[in-house]
């Protein structure tokens, strides 16, 4: 089975790229895409996303598998070795901290260092993720409640 995407210009194959290096795809203007295409993609995960020239959606072709999950999964899958991996994620966290400073947020500013210490000693993928996860939740506002479908802000929390 063919792995690659190719790229057309002129009937003169410009360039490809492999399915295991693309997380989404962007078309911008106009450009002919085969329902072939369309389906391999979605089926490995990719979504598809038709842009105007101004880069406004027009259209979306959404994979099946869910998001952040998929492209963190992906991003590791790519890593030929977990300490490659690890840089990585302790360059989000580290990026993750630094926003929440400059925006002045408050936050405990110990689960980023617990995070670091567990990368440390990390020994497979599935911890690594566990760690990205756990700082993420320190990015997002303390005052929102979760209330039948849909995030509110919590009374006298204001």
């Amino acid at each position: 089975m063919n792995d690659n995407v190719r790229f057309i210009r002129d009937g003169e194959a410009a360039n490809q790229m492999s399915t295991h290096n693309i997380f989404a795809v962007f078309i911008v203007g106009e450009m002919s895409v085969t329902t072939a295409l369309l389906k391999k993609l979605t089926a490995q995960g990719i979504s598809v996303f038709l842009l105007n020239n101004n880069l406004r959606t027009k259209a979306a072709v959404m994979a099946e598998a869910g998001g952040n999950y998929l492209l963190r999964e992906k991003q590791y899958a790519c890593v030929k070795e977990l300490t490659i991996a690890a840089n990585i994620v302790a360059n989000k966290i580290n990026e993750q901290e630094k926003m929440l400073k400059k925006c002045k947020r408050t936050y405990d500013a110990n689960v980023f260092t617990n995070a670091r210490s567990m990368l440390q000693k990390v020994s497979d993928r599935e911890q690594l993720l566990g760690i990205e996860g756990y700082t993420t939740p320190q990015s997002f506002c303390k005052n929102l409640v979760y209330t039948y479908r849909s995030f509110q802000m919590g009374i006298g929390l204001i």
